[in-house]
């Protein structure tokens, strides 16, 4: 999916955030070149691949399931200093813009949510609350509402019966793909790989969670 460039304006839901036009003059600011071979000034999901998982093969009929060890983890430690280094880290700004969606009935928004509080934006000194963002346009929020955004994908399924001498059973396939594709304009923290804001985003998008 290709970036989009914007110079449109800059406008929340009604009744959420004032209106900000971009000036022109900044307008370059706003453009994504995914061919430069030696990217060091931004970052775009389309870039990465996601590690698929590997096909399950669930049994047949009469055939015991295979069984799964939980992902649960029981934490009764208190708050490393590690911990409350990435929780800072996940509060930092980032610059980004949402990649329209090549479909002309698409949403223009895009919604996103942590621990029940909507997307924050940086408008002027301030952090707004807006709930949703515009796509094409270029947005400062929070790393963690990003994270959000990232972690986010759709996972299609394919089955296969495979046949063997005295049963069968039904390969599982998954594709997952992202569904929302992003630009990250600026990170404090780096965009090249290597750096701490490169790595992140790349491991975002690459997880399969």
């Amino acid at each position: 999916m290709e970036p989009h460039s914007s110079t449109a304006t800059l406008e929340g839901p009604t009744g959420i955030s004032p209106k900000k036009t971009v000036p022109k003059s900044k307008a370059s600011k706003l453009k994504v070149n995914l061919k430069a071979k030696a990217r060091t000034t931004e970052m775009h999901t389309s870039e990465h691949t996601i590690e698929q998982p590997a096909p399950l093969f669930m049994p047949g009929f009469n055939q015991p399931l295979p069984e799964k060890p939980s992902s649960i983890q029981a934490v009764d430690s208190p708050l490393t200093k590690e911990y409350q280094s990435a929780l800072a880290f996940a509060e930092e700004p980032v610059t980004v813009i949402i990649t329209p969606s090549q479909d002309p009935n698409a949403a223009t928004f895009r919604e996103c949510w942590v621990n029940g509080r909507g997307i924050e934006v940086l408008i002027g000194n301030a952090w707004q609350e807006w709930k949703a963002i515009p796509t094409g346009a270029q947005i400062v929020t929070k790393r963690k509402y990003v994270e959000v955004l990232l972690r986010a994908k759709q996972d299609h399924i394919k089955t296969n019966i495979v046949k063997y001498e005295h049963h069968e059973d039904n390969q599982v396939k998954h594709n997952l793909v992202l569904m929302t594709h992003l630009t990250v304009v600026h990170d404090p923290a780096g965009v090249a790989r290597g750096t701490k804001g490169g790595e992140w985003f790349h491991r975002l998008v690459s997880a399969q969670n």
